[in-house]
């Protein structure tokens, strides 16, 4: 996972970590932060809990994941609502 802190035109920083050691950058606030194909890969409280801490720390949040049906979820990753 990359999360970018944007400058007025072009990226400031790049940080290459995976997202489970963005928790030890709690104090970090982003404009813009890209999860790629990253979240259907995690425990479904994880990637509520990943989702909920970005939310308080990033402008705007991008998430791009593979379609699946809601209802069934695409296994046992994220159980039935």
């Amino acid at each position: 996972m990359h999360c970018h802190k944007l400058g007025s035109t072009r990226y400031h920083q790049i940080l290459p970590i995976t997202a489970d050691k963005l928790h030890e950058r709690s104090n970090d606030l982003y404009d813009v932060v890209i999860l790629g194909d990253v979240i259907e890969h995690m425990l479904h409280a994880q990637g509520r809990d990943l989702l909920e801490f970005l939310n308080y720390r990033s402008r705007y949040l991008i998430v791009s994941a593979p379609e699946w049906d809601m209802t069934t979820g695409p296994g046992p990753v994220w159980p039935r609502w």
